[in-house]
Formats: C-alpha cells, structure tokens, sequence
C-alpha cells in the first residue's frame, strides 16, 4: 500500500508541474507574452569541482555556452556545452594505492610505491560536456503575460561528459616515487603537510590516472560517461534582450574515476568505495535574446 501511495504521489506531483507550465491562472485579455516563441543564447563562467574520492583543490574554473528556446507557458528547452579543468588533493595518506595499477606497478613495475610507502591522493581532470535539459520557471507560472522579466527555475536534464584524468604520481626529473617518509608521524599538522606536498611533488601529472580500459567508451584518448543533469537558478533582464543570471548545477556521472580513484585504504585493507563520482559547477551567466 505504501508503494502504491507513493507512486499516486508522484503521479500527481508530475501531472502538476506539467499542467502549470503550461497553462496561466488568469485571462490576459489580448496580451502576449515577452518570451512566447523566443530563442536565447549564453555564456556561463564559474567554479566546480568533483564529489569524489580525493579532496577538490578550489578554484576550478570552467566555461559554457548554452541555447534556449520556449516550449510552453512556463516551459523550455536548453542545449548546452561546458568544458574545464579540474584538480584534487588529499592532506591524508591512503592506502587505496595498493590497488590502483599507477601506483603499484600494475601498468609499469619499475614505478610502484611500496606497501610501507606513504602516499597522497591527487589528480588533475580536463573535461568537456554536452547536455540537452528541460528548463521550468516558476515566476512565469503566477507572472501576467508581458512582465517576465525575471525567471526562478529548475533545471533537469540528460547528456555526456568526456574527461581525461592524470595524476602527479612520480617525479619526472629522475622517474622516481615521491618520498613522504617525513609525514609518517605527524599527519595532523595541515600547514606541514601542505608544505611538504608543495616542496616533493612537480606538478606536472605525467600519468594517466586508472580508467576501465574494458567497459569504458573511448574518443580520442578521452573517457565518455553517460550523465544525469539537475540544477536550479535565478536570471534577471538587465536590458530589452540581456540578461544576468546564476546557475548552480549537480551532474550524476556513471563513473566512479573521475578524479582517477575508486579505492579506500583502512589500516591494511583495501576496498571499493562503490560509489559514483558526481560534477558540482556554481556560475554566472549572460545571454541574448533572438527575435
């Protein structure tokens, strides 16, 4: 009976949404609104990092461009495509290298931390998207036709993300493992470790972080991964065809490699951590109305 409740829940909610984006609670008589029919184009700029295995290292800046076009009432349709590059770094030792093949010699046995070696987890990832989502702004719901000229909306929508993820695993002026035999003590000290981290490690990530050579859909060296798209945000015209906005986006990615980590390290043992990676992304954007 529960279940059956909660399904009629959800179909009622649905069935909500959707009369109300596309039907108007009063007549207008004869006017029209500002938004029937249009065509908008943007730029977005932010911030974003990855839910993930490894700790993110803000900022991480990226950049879109995005087509919109009305549906219904409160209804329409945006394309989209983002692109950036993103890092990570962990302050905490773990032991998940013992089964990453980049650190344990998996893919090269004469680069391998050993077991009683330390270890930090980080990744550099550069990532381009393409997402087609539905877009439902609640003022158009309640606002008279004419006067819209600022949206509160929902986004949620489907696409794909390709990424390539490296890691700053060896020293690549003499090919050697880092050396964080000195942190082996003392791991409380933050300002240390960052420090330390600073001084050993070179910044170059030379190698190609861990990526499911059998399953994984492959272009041109980069990883396709299907993605689920929710977001929501505020859009305020600041003249007859611009206008300023705010975007805040959470991606669902069917992969749990993106930061280059699937492994978790308790004390001798390593695990799974059987969770996907998510993409957050804060923003600014700009866009253009087209008559």
């Amino acid at each position: 009976m529960r279940v059956l409740n909660y399904f009629l829940v959800k179909i009622v909610i649905c069935t909500s949404l959707l009369f109300l984006s596309t039907s108007s609670f009063a007549q207008y008589y004869g006017a029209t609104s500002r938004v029937d029919g249009l065509w908008s184009v943007g730029l977005r700029f932010g911030n974003g990092w990855i839910e993930g295995d490894v700790s993110p290292q803000l900022p991480n800046y990226d950049l879109g461009i995005y087509g919109q076009k009305y549906l219904a009432r409160s209804l329409d349709v945006r394309f989209s495509a983002n692109a950036g590059i993103y890092s990570g770094q962990d302050f905490s030792s773990s032991r998940g290298f013992l089964a990453n093949p980049v650190l344990n010699g998996g893919n090269n046995p004469e680069l391998a931390y050993q077991e009683d070696d330390l270890y930090f987890q980080n990744y550099q990832m550069k990532w381009l998207d393409a997402c087609i989502q539905l877009k439902l702004n609640f003022n158009r719901m309640f606002a008279e036709y004419g006067h819209e000229d600022w949206d509160a909306f929902i986004l949620m929508g489907a696409g794909a993300i390709a990424s390539q993820t490296f890691m700053d695993a060896f020293n690549s002026g003499n090919s050697q493992v880092y050396d964080y035999s000195d942190l082996a003590i003392d791991q409380t000290d933050r300002d240390a470790i960052v420090a330390r981290l600073m001084e050993v490690q070179d910044g170059t990530y030379e190698s190609r972080a861990e990526f499911d050579h059998i399953n994984s859909t492959t272009f041109r060296g980069m990883v396709i991964n299907s993605q689920i798209s929710t977001g929501f945000g505020l859009r305020c015209k600041v003249s007859k065809c611009m206008a300023l906005g705010f975007l805040a986006e959470y991606n669902f990615v069917g992969s749990d490699l993106l930061d280059g980590q699937q492994w978790e390290g308790f004390g001798t043992s390593v695990q799974s951590s059987y969770d996907n990676d998510k993409l957050l992304r804060l923003g600014l954007s700009m866009d253009w109305e087209i008559r």
